[in-house]
């Protein structure tokens, strides 16, 4: 359901609701997903008609308060900070392509260039059960290189610098290389 839902900006509608219909939902189903995946407005008024779709389901509930938790820490984060908040934009219809997240997901996007995500990640309770050590739960977040490569060359941010390239590369396969490399490493960047 939720890699469906998450086609909503590139299919739309009509495509969502064929690809749930032939996934088995039925047009009911549909026609109770409809006000959770077509939410307009602000974070607030989404989240005031989330609360009222959802009143009888305390797993949603519960879910809506760790949105509004998320929301208060990111207030809370921004207190004393000279810049405004974060274009932060409640989106029920994201799905990230793993299933292993169990609660908050998100994606980072630029503004100033027209692509998707340049990273994401989300809230996970016991993914590492599969490797071996139960019970920990976790935020992960992974950034895509390329696509931040690509927003830093469209904008022209890269340092005239950076465009020298590199001199002097130090590599180290252990601890004897390591120890001969760090003070090199320090000479050299005390020499400019």
């Amino acid at each position: 359901m939720t890699v469906a839902i998450d086609k909503l900006d590139k299919i739309g509608l009509d495509g969502v609701t064929n690809e749930l219909l032939n996934r088995g939902f039925t047009e009911a189903d549909i026609a109770l997903l409809k006000p959770v995946i077509l939410l307009t407005g602000n974070n607030e008024e989404k989240i005031a008609e989330l609360k009222q779709v959802l009143y009888a389901s305390e797993i949603g509930l519960q879910g809506i308060e760790e949105l509004e938790r998320v929301f208060l820490f990111v207030k809370g984060l921004m207190l004393g900070s000279d810049s405004s908040l974060p274009n932060l934009e409640l989106d029920i219809t994201l799905a990230r392509g793993l299933n292993y997240y169990t609660g908050c997901i998100f994606e980072v996007k630029t503004n100033e260039v027209a692509m998707g995500s340049i990273g994401g990640g989300g809230r996970y309770d016991d993914l590492t059960g599969m490797f071996g050590l139960k019970g920990l739960t976790g935020v992960g977040i992974s950034f895509g290189a390329d696509r931040i490569y690509d927003v830093l060359h469209e904008l022209n941010l890269f340092p005239v610098s950076s465009a020298n390239g590199t001199k002097v590369l130090l590599s180290n396969f252990d601890v004897e290389a390591e120890t001969y490399a760090l003070p090199l490493l320090q000479q050299m960047r005390n020499q400019g």
